[in-house]
């Protein structure tokens, strides 16, 4: 069966819209996610190979929707119109420096998110402190504080990776520079601070996902910031910028592009092999359905995607150059290497000989 070209297209555009939240939840889980979780994975070695620091030191990896199936009762009611997974803070009581705006308290949480998202008009990275936040007013100053400081370098890495600031900061004009508008930001009662990515829209090309991957891991050092205050410790915004100046001296004399701007849109070749995404003319209701049905795993070796890593693919049981229908029934699940395996001239019914299809 022949790959695709994208790494999200337009059939998983579709799940944003379906009505059934529980078919929803999970195609978003055991479909999607496993593709944003290895961008991810290129996102965290990115940060890694530029600032040559602990990026799980103070982290734990967040996801949602991020249900487990063996802990739940009845259909999922939810109605996720996301799929994101990044990095946010430990859960642990070290977020000494920052406080609730009700209790006082100082939170077992941070708030404090590095994401990957998928929603219904695309693919974003983003750096982000809470919306509607429930920290005081000194805690944000404090968080941002860093920030503006240095807003003049994290300023020349926003035009070059072509990432905007976001904010509910009212009385700003728009021609501030980004210290005035973090300052501003800064005391505001309940601020919403966003770092974002121009996003791909669908359907979104394998070249464009590692771009966003890329700016992600370069955004590390917001994040970083962010955490390491939220702790009391000291920043070290010095080092990392030294840092990425240093890799962008090095892409600048390798002549690497930092993200792809081809007017055109052709993009660069680029070896995804790992990220294997499926061509077929099933249409998207029929094929969730016979996924959710053979339970979100290979019926002829067992493994599933968020376990192995594998992308799942519908098969004609009986193929169609036999007379097979594009029917339910005449569908299994299958994943790449038995898929490819089967071929397209056997009619071996593997649901059968497993026991699924009873």
């Amino acid at each position: 069966m022949e790959t695709s070209e994208y790494l999200f297209d337009l059939d998983d555009q579709e799940i944003f819209s379906a009505k059934n939240s529980d078919l929803k939840a999970k195609v978003l889980r055991y479909h999607l996610m496993p593709r944003l979780n290895r961008l991810l994975k290129v996102a965290m070695q990115q940060a890694q190979a530029i600032f040559e620091v602990d990026l799980m030191e103070h982290s734990t990896i967040s996801q949602s929707p991020g249900f487990r199936t063996d802990r739940r009762k009845g259909e999922i009611t939810m109605d996720y119109d996301w799929c994101k997974i990044g990095l946010t803070g430990v859960r642990k009581p070290i977020w000494s420096k920052i406080h609730n705006r009700k209790t006082g308290k100082s939170p077992v949480v941070s708030y404090i998110s590095w994401d990957l998202e998928l929603i219904d008009q695309g693919l974003v990275a983003t750096v982000s402190l809470p919306a509607n936040g429930p920290f005081t007013k000194e805690s944000y100053e404090l968080l941002l504080q860093p920030l503006v400081r240095n807003a003049g370098s994290i300023a020349t890495i926003m035009n070059r990776s072509h990432v905007r600031f976001y904010s509910n900061a009212v009385d700003v004009k728009a021609t501030a520079s980004l210290a005035e508008r973090l300052q501003r930001v800064s005391t505001t009662r309940e601020p919403e601070v966003v770092f974002a990515t121009t996003m791909v829209p669908f359907p979104i090309p394998e070249s464009k996902g590692m771009n966003i991957a890329h700016q992600l891991g370069e955004l590390f050092l917001i994040y970083d910031t962010w955490i390491r205050a939220a702790q009391g410790l000291d920043d070290r915004v010095d080092h990392m910028l030294s840092k990425l100046d240093s890799f962008y001296d090095w892409c600048d004399k390798n002549n690497v592009a930092t993200e792809e701007t081809d007017e055109e849109g052709n993009d660069a070749d680029v070896d995804l092999s790992s990220f294997p995404v499926e061509k077929t003319s099933v249409l998207p209701a029929k094929r969730y359905q016979v996924f959710q049905r053979d339970d979100w795993k290979c019926v002829s070796c067992g493994k599933d995607p968020l376990t192995h890593g594998i992308t799942l693919h519908i098969d004609h049981i009986t193929p169609r150059s036999k007379g097979g229908l594009n029917q339910v029934d005449n569908y299994q699940t299958l994943c790449d290497t038995c898929n490819l395996g089967k071929g397209n001239r056997d009619s071996t019914n593997i649901r059968e000989l497993h026991g699924s299809g009873k």
